[in-house]
């Protein structure tokens, strides 16, 4: 009677019981070899398949960027970036986080804030109509948000531009 590995499946088919104790016993190498390319196939058709699924989800994330960029002045929500993803809410976050390195409302107050700043440095608008072209509902939350980004109210960040200028 040949050894049999302790890792043989167990299986109802008298067949493929069978299969594996000739297997085993007949030529071990081949057979471990055999097995070895199997389980490597299969992790290798795993990753091919996480990387189809990424290259989804960064096509998916592009659209919402895009969108956010077309809608910088509106109301934009999680549940209507995530509608357009195609995928629920905390996925959304979670993968949107992953591939931007922020989460979807940091990087709707980014875009918002660069677009504040050029249109500071031209100075055609007003603190209060650059704030509500930027999507802000009010200039104290514009100037809370662009000063937390910048490090300067709107006010000093025009003058240092005039003074570089």
């Amino acid at each position: 009677m040949p050894v049999v590995p302790f890792w043989v499946p167990y299986t109802n088919s008298s067949f493929l019981r069978r299969f594996f104790y000739r297997s085993f016993a007949t030529n071990r190498n081949k057979f471990l070899k055999t097995m070895k390319t199997r389980i490597f196939d299969c992790n290798e058709r795993n990753i091919i398949k996480k990387e189809i699924t990424r290259y989804y989800l960064r096509i998916r994330i592009e659209k919402v960027k895009k969108f956010i960029d077309q809608n910088i002045n509106r109301d934009i929500d999680i549940k209507q970036l995530a509608e357009i993803a195609c995928i629920s809410d905390f996925h959304f976050i979670r993968v949107f986080n992953e591939l931007c390195g922020c989460t979807p409302y940091q990087y709707l107050i980014k875009k918002r804030i660069e677009r504040a700043k050029k249109m500071l440095n031209h100075n055609l608008f007003s603190v209060l109509q650059i704030s509500q072209e930027c999507g802000y509902d009010s200039v104290q939350t514009f100037r809370k948000c662009f000063k937390r980004e910048t490090g300067l109210s709107p006010k000093n960040f025009y003058k240092n531009h005039l003074a570089v200028a």
